[in-house]
């Protein structure tokens, strides 16, 4: 997972997290999911079956996986992402 830091110059408004997954609710985007990305390990961070970011990202058919389903969320998802 990665950390994500404001300083006193950082403008909340030109932060846009969408479609992610988050240890916490950070009160802004859409379309984040809050919880445990239950990754096969924390080395590859490949998504295990079960996890609810498989099918959660980006609905917009520009954004779908290879296999033509939608898109994962996570760094293996979307198109030219590999199919597991």
């Amino acid at each position: 997972m990665m950390d994500i830091s404001f300083s006193e110059q950082s403008r909340l408004s030109d932060i846009i997290i969408d479609y992610s997954i988050l240890d916490n609710d950070i009160g802004f985007g859409v379309n984040n999911i809050t919880g445990d990305p239950q990754f096969v390990d924390n080395i590859d961070l490949l998504l295990s079956p079960t996890s609810p970011g498989i099918d959660a990202g980006h609905p917009n058919e520009l954004y779908l996986d290879a296999d033509g389903t939608r898109n994962d969320i996570g760094a293996y998802g979307g198109p030219g992402a590999m199919i597991n």
